[in-house]
């Protein structure tokens, strides 16, 4: 457990320092990479002194990946865009989780992670992150729900519906893989690949759209 008596505990601003350097360095290296060390040396302090905010590597990975729930759940519940219409709504939502993602590559691989561990992992050993899909699943499935109630998108199931537009999103974004300071190489602009997002996404909603 962490020695919650360090001094450094008094220090709040460490502990956000720390999350801030692994989330670079997850982006550089991925969440199996990146290591104590190196996080206490992007900080500045003595790698022990990292136990006194986190009980160790997985523990900050989880703090992280509960930053990319709250910061993408914020993101696509902000209230500077108004409408009433489901398809433009839809579109921005989508535009939206592009943008997050695309700025936030430690989170990216986050998102891959914790994808790619529930689809395989038993039930109770699933991290507490993927609990908190549902916040983010919410704005998506409320207007799926409402596009299909005024007749715009076809009967669909919103779940899987929304499994689709977000997987094709973190896809595409990181399918060219990583530079070398982490950035995803999607191969094109992130304009062009928030028009075919939405491009995808409105395809597979719209109700005058043959599959």
């Amino acid at each position: 457990m962490a020695d919650r008596n360090d001094p450094e505990k008094a220090s709040p601003g460490t502990r956000e320092k720390i999350l801030e350097a692994a989330e670079r360095l997850i982006a550089l290296h991925g969440t199996e990479g990146f290591q104590l060390k190196d996080v206490a040396d992007a900080v500045g302090i003595r790698p022990p002194s990292i136990y006194a905010h986190f009980d160790g590597k997985e523990a900050i990975s989880r703090e992280v990946a509960f930053r990319l729930y709250r910061g993408i759940h914020q993101k696509l519940n902000s209230d500077d865009f108004e409408s009433d219409d489901p398809t433009e709504l839809m579109a921005n939502l989508v535009k939206r989780a592009v943008q997050y993602f695309e700025g936030h590559p430690g989170h990216l691989r986050l998102v891959l992670r914790d994808l790619a561990h529930t689809a395989f992992a038993p039930e109770e050993t699933e991290p507490p992150t993927f609990q908190t899909w549902s916040k983010i699943t919410e704005s998506f499935q409320t207007t799926i729900a409402r596009g299909i109630e005024s007749g715009q998108f076809r009967p669909i199931r919103p779940a899987a519906a929304f499994s689709q537009i977000v997987g094709g999103i973190v896809v595409n974004l990181c399918w060219y893989g990583w530079d070398e300071e982490g950035n995803p190489k999607s191969g094109v602009p992130v304009s062009e690949v928030v028009k075919e997002s939405q491009e995808l996404a409105l395809r597979l909603l719209r109700a005058d759209v043959e599959s």
